[in-house]
């Protein structure tokens, strides 16, 4: 072998050994390569060989440099550094350098933000994947209980984008939840997450009745208690309604707190074999309902037993009877002393159709009737009374006509569903509470109306257990009158109000001489009505009108508007003692008799209807009138609608004649002379005073107004005017002839006969009923019920007898509708 090549392997292998013997020199402890920290390192080192010093390299930079090596020693150097990736060696004087290492150094927390769910929110479901992100890879925790990041026990789950955990079977409640991560350089991050759970509200309606196979509920007719339970506490009523297949919804309403809520259903006799649904809502939520959410109608009531006959057998009464109608459940037997058999005399109830009375005495008389009771708990009519007498040797069995029995049941029936419908409408009504249509239900008596309606109906039931024993003839007549008032009850019975609109109005300016021509008949009214003119000039009336509908039993429909108007005056000084004319078109209302006037002491003047008030004094303060119209009509019509001032009539006595016709602000106003204007009142008093007693009537005898020369038959027949008018409502007219004809008395007419003393007692006593009604309303207003109820009590003998004596006529009318308003307000007070 070559010896030169033998020498150059030498040198080769003896370099190696050189370098790798070097490069050992410094050997680095920690950190170790491509370790992570959250505190600035202690960087370790140990050397085999002395040195004056080694230094610390930090991203090629020296920090920190140690004199005085001394071989095979550890040494260490320290230095601060920011977060981040960072390499370093180290370097010695004997002109070496150690191996190059990586470390991270992270000393800031990772950020969770919360994705699902948002903390503090509500949710509601009962399963939620709690999700969070995180700003750097990290282990993830969480725990109700614990709140060390090495306790907690449910470890999230993690993907490149977030964290998550899987939390099911939540319950409705408030959930507190501690989440910690922890980086990979050791730092930890805690949050609270905070939600609330509140899953779909589950009801169940609760009925005490029977159910079907389905588990439905079976109802009969009439008004069955619900309780309404809820999964979790509400603070104000849920909303439940029950519906029949393709109809409108019926709103059960209910009263209660929390989780039970109590009402009723009300189930009408006109319904029958239907299903119905309830449904429920709250805050416009659907509320599910999990039990009772179905139920049938059987409102059919079983027909009444028949031929209900029994003997006596071995000391007691064996009854037997017929059935021929639906399935029954059981039977109720019912006993009295006497023939007035109610339900409160039950017996016994049994599922046969005989029974045997073994609790008799001997000698004495018993009554009994039988009633069937379906499976929907529907109780039937009473069947024919049974009448036995114990301890006779022969019992004479009651014959009863089988065709009375049918009628009579029938009839029974048709009372029952009017009862029904009376309490159904009766219910609507009262729970009212928009106070626009609360107050139709309230000025019309409407309430008090339908309760008369029930007395009426208990006293035909009463009636009907009387009459199964009496001839047919006698039956057919009740039943023809039962009908007859069935009939009036629905057409004239309101059921339910809607508002259904309303329009305000600013009068205008109108020319009202053609109505005032109309109902005074003044020959030369120019002057008169200019100044009238004048006086309306300064006249605002402002107006609204409120449209209601009332749908009656019988579903037929009735129109009240409401109208309600401020008349004001804005002259300088108020205007005394005047009159208020309120002209309706014939568009709107045909008579007085389709208006309900609020304010009372009117006069009408004419039918069309022309209404006047007396005004003791208007000014700035407007007056306020009210009054309904029971009628339908355009709404253009209020055009037509006008109201007025004319000035009243000054009281004049012979000796002192009227030098007025209106307050002082009328004479400044409009600057006329003192003799002018005084000649003109006469004129114009003189003009009021020919209307008011004899143009009016057409069939008045022209007569001189002095106290003389009047005869017997003239008399007369102004008494008779006097009547006429007060029966039409005329108070004013009629009492100022009142006045005239008492004076008559006093002159030279004479004595008066009987017939004309009984006819002006008569007169007054109309006139001062009338008085007394208006009255009412003011003690009404004041809230003196004791005085008003005393009041109606001194008046009710004087309307028995002008009722006796007297023919029917819109005074009598008046007077009934008035007074029995007043009574059933007095007694709704009680």
């Amino acid at each position: 072998m070559n010896k030169h090549f033998v020498l150059g392997v030498f040198m080769i292998f003896m370099l190696l050994t050189f370098s790798l013997a070097t490069s050992n020199l410094i050997i680095l402890n920690n950190p170790v390569d491509g370790q992570i920290l959250n505190t600035n390192p202690v960087f370790s080192f140990t050397t085999n060989a002395n040195a004056t010093n080694c230094s610390l390299y930090i991203n090629d930079s020296i920090t920190d440099t140690i004199n005085d090596i001394v071989g095979n020693s550890q040494y260490n150097l320290s230095s601060s550094v920011v977060r981040g990736v960072h390499s370093w060696f180290i370097k010695c004087s004997f002109n070496k350098t150690s191996e190059t290492r990586e470390f991270t150094f992270d000393d800031v927390s990772p950020q969770i933000a919360f994705e699902y769910p948002l903390d503090s929110s509500t949710i509601s479901t009962e399963d939620i994947n709690v999700t969070i992100s995180v700003s750097e890879t990290s282990e993830c925790r969480l725990d109700q209980d614990n709140d060390e990041f090495e306790d907690m026990s449910k470890l999230l789950y993690s993907n490149p984008d977030y964290y998550w955990y899987y939390l099911v079977d939540l319950k409705d409640d408030d959930y507190s939840y501690n989440i910690r991560c922890k980086d990979l350089a050791g730092n930890i991050d805690h949050e609270v997450l905070d939600f609330t759970v509140r899953g779909p509200i589950e009801g169940v309606v609760d009925i005490e009745t029977n159910t079907d196979d389905e588990d439905h509920y079976f109802l009969p007719k009439g008004r069955k208690p619900l309780e309404f339970k809820l999964s979790r506490r509400l603070d104000d009523a849920p909303t439940l309604y029950y519906q029949y297949e393709d109809e409108t919804k019926h709103t059960v309403a209910l009263t209660g707190n929390g989780k039970v809520w109590h009402g009723y259903v009300i189930i009408d006799s006109r319904v029958n074999d239907k299903v119905a649904t309830f449904s429920a809502s709250y805050d416009n939520e659907p509320i599910e309902i999990t039990e009772g959410l179905m139920f049938v109608v059987d409102s059919q009531e079983p027909p009444a037993p028949e031929t209900l006959q029994g003997i006596e057998k071995n000391g007691g009464v064996m009854l037997e009877w017929y059935y021929d109608g639906e399935e029954v459940d059981y039977y109720n037997v019912h006993r009295a002393n006497d023939d007035r058999i109610n339900h409160l005399d039950l017996l016994v109830d049994t599922t046969n159709q005989d029974y045997k009375d073994n609790t008799v005495e001997s000698g004495v008389t018993y009554y009994y009737r039988i009633t069937a009771i379906d499976l929907a708990g529907n109780e039937g009519p009473f069947s024919q009374l049974f009448k036995i007498t114990t301890g006779l040797e022969a019992e004479e069995v009651q014959k009863v006509n089988p065709k009375v029995i049918t009628k009579l049941n029938l009839t029974g029936k048709l009372i029952e569903s009017l009862v029904l419908d009376l309490e159904n409408a009766k219910t609507n009504l009262a729970s009212i509470t928009e106070l626009k249509t609360k107050t139709i239900v309230e000025d019309f008596n409407l309430i008090g109306i339908l309760d008369l309606k029930l007395k009426e109906l208990e006293g035909f039931k009463a009636k009907i257990l009387e009459s199964y024993d009496q001839p047919e003839s006698a039956v057919d007549s009740l039943i023809e009158e039962i009908a007859m008032f069935e009939a009036e009850v629905k057409s004239t019975v309101a059921s339910t109000i809607s508002f259904e609109g309303a329009t305000t109005k600013t009068q205008t300016k109108d020319d009202f001489s053609s109505i005032l021509l109309e109902f005074v008949q003044l020959d030369d009214p120019t002057k008169f009505n200019d100044e009238i003119s004048k006086i309306n000039e300064l006249i605002e009336v402002e107006f609204s009108v409120e449209i209601f509908r009332l749908t009656m039993l019988d579903n037929s429909k009735k129109e009240i508007a409401k109208v309600e108007k401020t008349i004001s005056y804005i002259g300088t000084n108020s205007l005394e003692d005047v009159k208020l004319i309120e002209s309706i078109p014939k568009e709107i209302a045909e008579s007085t008799s389709q208006l309900k006037i609020q304010n009372l002491d009117y006069e009408v003047l004419k039918e069309d209807p022309i209404i006047s008030w007396e005004i003791a004094s208007l000014g700035s303060t407007p007056y306020e009138l009210s009054y309904y119209v029971q009628n339908e009509f355009d709404l253009e019509a209020l055009d037509y609608l006008i109201s007025f001032i004319i000035p009243n009539i000054p009281k004049e006595t012979p000796e002192s004649p009227a030098t007025g016709l209106v307050t002082n602000e009328i004479n400044e106003k409009f600057a006329i002379h003192e003799v002018v204007l005084s000649l003109l009142s006469l004129v114009i008093v003189s003009l009021l005073l020919y209307y008011y007693v004899f143009a009016k009537s057409t069939n008045l005898i022209r007569t001189d107004f002095s106290l003389g020369g009047m005869h017997k038959p003239e008399f007369t027949k102004l008494l008779k005017k006097g009547h006429s008018l007060i029966d039409s409502l005329n108070y004013s007219a009629s009492k100022q002839l009142y006045v005239y004809l008492r004076e008559l008395m006093h002159t030279e007419i004479g004595e008066l006969t009987t017939h004309q003393k009984s006819g002006i007692k008569e007169l007054h006593s109309k006139l001062t009923l009338f008085r007394t009604i208006a009255k009412a309303q003011g003690l009404l207003e004041e809230k003196k019920y004791v005085e008003l109820t005393e009041m109606l009590g001194k008046l009710q003998p004087l309307m028995l007898k002008l009722k006796l004596t007297g023919k029917e006529s819109k005074l009598t009318n008046y007077l009934t509708h008035w007074y029995y308003h007043y009574v059933n307000i007095v007694d709704y007070k009680r």
